[in-house]
């Protein structure tokens, strides 16, 4: 073999397997950003009180996640509050 095809060998599976690992490992689920989605659409078709159950819910799943990941999307935990205090 030549210099060049073990270059190619060496970059080329590290990539096959991180693209295989992406490709098929379970994705993880944003269970408040789900929730706050299913709370605007209850809120546009008029369903006010099952819209505030699930802003509720989906702050406590925040909490429940932690400030940590909270902090990583700020957007959503601060619209929940205005939407919780309407």
């Amino acid at each position: 073999m030549t210099n060049i095809n073990v270059i190619s060998v060496f970059i080329m599976l590290p990539l096959l397997i991180i693209y295989l690992f992406r490709r098929f490992a379970p994705q993880k689920k944003n269970v408040p950003g789900e929730l706050f989605a299913e709370a605007l659409r209850n809120e546009n078709s008029g369903y006010f009180e099952t819209a505030l159950i699930n802003y509720e819910r989906a702050l406590g799943k925040l909490k429940k996640i932690g400030l940590l990941e909270a902090a990583w999307n700020p957007k959503l935990l601060i619209s929940l509050k205005y939407y919780i205090r309407l």
